[in-house]
């Protein structure tokens, strides 16, 4: 696993990445255009359940259901 250093524009990263994690984040958008997998980190922040996107995408509470 690598994770980007925030040294990068998230159009670089997106470059390199196989999946993108967040919390709620826009960026889950673009990785998902640019076809990337796009995942939903909900350890410390619910489900989202009032965004029809977010709501579409898979979620994890640990970086370990990555590989499940």
């Amino acid at each position: 696993m690598q994770i980007s250093d925030g040294k990068t524009s998230l159009e670089e990263d997106l470059m390199w990445s196989d999946v993108v994690v967040a919390s709620r984040s826009s960026g889950l958008f673009d990785a998902t255009l640019a076809g990337r997998r796009a995942v939903v980190y909900t350890a410390h922040f619910p489900a989202p359940e009032d965004d029809t996107f977010l709501s579409s995408l898979p979620s994890i509470t640990t970086f370990e259901e990555l590989d499940q």
